[in-house]
Formats: structure tokens, sequence, C-alpha cells
């Protein structure tokens, strides 16, 4: 289910666990320069850039407030909301990197943050290591790249997922998962800030502290972008956290499980059964929106999500992508929309959907001034 990941979510500091990784890279000092938006422009550096994961405030660098060093590699904690949407994004891919893998793991560390699960008082959210592997076009291993977000409700750990380079002259996949290098319209969608609010969640019955309001910590292997700090607002998919060359070999996780190919496959047999024309009845990959619900054709069956249900429009993102979740209203206006007994519609540009059943009531059509309603 390849468009789960591109779906762009807007859903509305602390001791962390750290990780080991290919640091040692000699990363000269002012080999970037940045625009007035702190974000490095690309052909300053042959360095890749691990992206900013959540919108919110940078809260802790290589430091507290107080000094205390802030464990982790080159770990930095953006202060987010509760449900705020995590990312992972590369940036300043050369058009030589096509493609690669991506794994996502989630991990549970004994005696650290990261050991607890939810139903614990002390869970503060997932620790996911999350692993990049670079090809060129004709499947050549460049290398690898860790990171770690920690705090997150995760959407989909423990898997992989296939990445093209958006920039590349050729594309690794002929259908990748996901595509990296283009910023906030893409990435791997990894899910969102643990909502803690403002208690303390320590690592158990008196031990260190883990959470004191909601924050996204989130490290990389390389070397921190030195043009961040402390109180800066940073945006998702934008902003370049840690910069780094891929390290040689293979991560703790091996290799992938298959070795890329842009081969787009052999062609069906025409002595057998051809396969059906349309199984998808109508629908295809680039979709179509109903109320408010994304459905698109992808591996031979219909695939859905429904955009309005976690606060989203559902409309035309590019030809690249077709129908997704967007940010603003989609296809839904202020007169609304049914879906079974749920009411969903546009007001301030803002979707809202309230189930008509808690009511004892249906969703249907009232009148031409108030659209659909509860009845």
């Amino acid at each position: 289910m390849t468009r789960w990941l591109m779906i762009l979510c807007m859903l509305f500091a602390a001791s962390c666990n750290a990780i080991t990784g290919a640091d040692g890279i000699d990363l000269r000092d002012g080999e970037t320069t940045s625009d007035a938006a702190g974000k490095k422009r690309a052909g300053d550096s042959p360095l890749l850039s691990l992206l900013a994961g959540a919108n919110g405030s940078i809260t802790t660098l290589a430091t507290y407030p107080n000094g205390n060093p802030h464990p982790g590699t080159n770990a930095i904690d953006i202060g987010a909301p509760g449900g705020t949407a995590v990312w992972h994004q590369v940036d300043y891919l050369d058009a030589h990197i096509a493609g690669g893998w991506i794994y996502v793991e989630q991990v549970h560390e004994a005696g650290l943050c990261s050991q607890w699960t939810p139903g614990s008082s002390y869970y503060n959210g997932a620790k996911l290591l999350v692993f990049t592997y670079f090809y060129d076009a004709q499947g050549g291993y460049l290398g690898w790249h860790r990171a770690a977000f920690q705090h997150v409700e995760p959407d989909a750990p423990n898997a992989w997922w296939t990445w093209n380079n958006a920039s590349a002259a050729q594309p690794l996949w002929p259908s990748a998962q996901l595509q990296l290098g283009n910023q906030t319209s893409g990435g791997l969608y990894l899910g969102t800030v643990f909502a803690g609010g403002n208690r303390s969640i320590t690592n158990g019955a008196g031990g260190k502290l883990c959470h004191q309001g909601d924050h996204l910590h989130q490290e990389g292997d390389g070397n921190r972008a030195s043009q961040r700090y402390r109180g800066e607002a940073v945006t998702a998919r934008y902003h370049d956290l840690h910069y780094f060359l891929p390290a040689t070999g293979y991560p703790t996780p091996g290799a992938p499980p298959s070795a890329p190919t842009s081969d787009p496959g052999t062609p069906p047999d025409p002595g057998g059964e051809p396969p059906p024309t349309d199984a998808c009845n109508g629908i295809d990959y680039y979709g179509r929106c109903d109320s408010g619900v994304l459905s698109w054709c992808e591996a031979g069956a219909v695939q859905t999500y429904d955009c309005a249900m976690v606060g989203m429009g559902c409309g035309w993102e590019s030809s690249a992508i077709g129908y997704n979740c967007l940010y603003g209203c989609g296809d839904l206006d202020y007169i609304g929309a049914c879906l079974g007994p749920s009411l969903r519609w546009c007001e301030g540009d803002q979707i809202k959907v309230y189930d008509c059943a808690s009511i004892g009531l249906s969703c249907a059509y009232q009148d031409d001034a108030i659209g659909y309603n509860c009845l």
C-alpha cells in the first residue's frame, strides 16, 4: 500500500536514548551556507541532509539549558504538540543517487525510555530507528544512513520500503513506495508525536526523566547542522537538522530483502490467462475522492483512506501521485457530505466531522441553506 506513506498529515525537553552509527566523518566547518529561512542551499556541499521530522520549535541541542549534555547521536529536541505528524526525509540527493530501501525498526531498550509499551504508566511513545540505503541507477550500492525518532506514536514500524530520488535522471524502481529529495511533498510518514501533555514521565520507578512537555527527539549520523539554534521554529521536511555522507557496508538490519532493479518485469505469457483489465472497477492508481475519502487502485485491489477523519481534505495533488490527502478541505465544501452516519463538511477552511449516530440520528441532506446535517 504505497500511497499510505504519501498521505500528507496535518494532525494536531527530555532525556532520550542514544544510537550509534557512522560517526567520525570529517565534515569541515563552514561547508554550508544558509538562505534567509535557514535552509542550506543545494550545491553548497556534497553532503546529504536529514530534515526536521516535525513542525515545532527547537528546545534542546547539544546541551540542556542547565548545561548538562543532551544524550544521543547529534540529538535535537523539537517541541511539538502531541498528534503532530512525524516524517523522515532526506535532501540534497545528487542525480546519480537513484533510490533505495528504507527499513524502520521499533526498539525497546531495557532500562531506558524506549522499553515501555502502550498501557504502561511509563510509556512515552516509541523509539524508531530509520535506516536509509542508497543505490545508483544500475543498482550499485552506495551506502547507508541511520536516524532515530523518539516519543512517536508509530504508524508502520518494523517494515521495508522502496524509495526513488525525486531528482534522479533514472529512478531505481518502476514504482517505488516513497520519494525522497522532494521535501514537503514526500518522505516517509512515521506517525505522530506522543501526546503526554506537560506531565512528567520517567523510565521507571525512581528512574530518569523521559518526558516533560510533548516533543520529538531526533538523532542522525554525521553532524548536527550548525545553523540551528535553541528557540528556532523549524518546519518538517524542510529545515536541515543533520549533514552526512552515507556509511560503507551494511547496518545492523543487514542487506535489504532484494536487489534493486529498474527492470519493469517479464510480460505475461501470451498462451496463459490474460491478467484482468480492470481489477479495481474503474478506479486507477490516480484514484478519486468521495466525501473526504481517498480511494485508489494498487496491487490489484482498491485501497482507501479517510482523509477527513484526520482533519484533511481529499483532492488532486499532482500527475505523479494523483488524488491524495491534502491541506485544506479538498472535495468538501460547507454543504458537506455523508459517509454512512458520519457528517463531514468544510468550515473556515477546516474539515469538520461529526458522528450523527452518537446522538441517535442519521446523516442526510437537510436543505440548500444548511446542506447535509444530522436528522
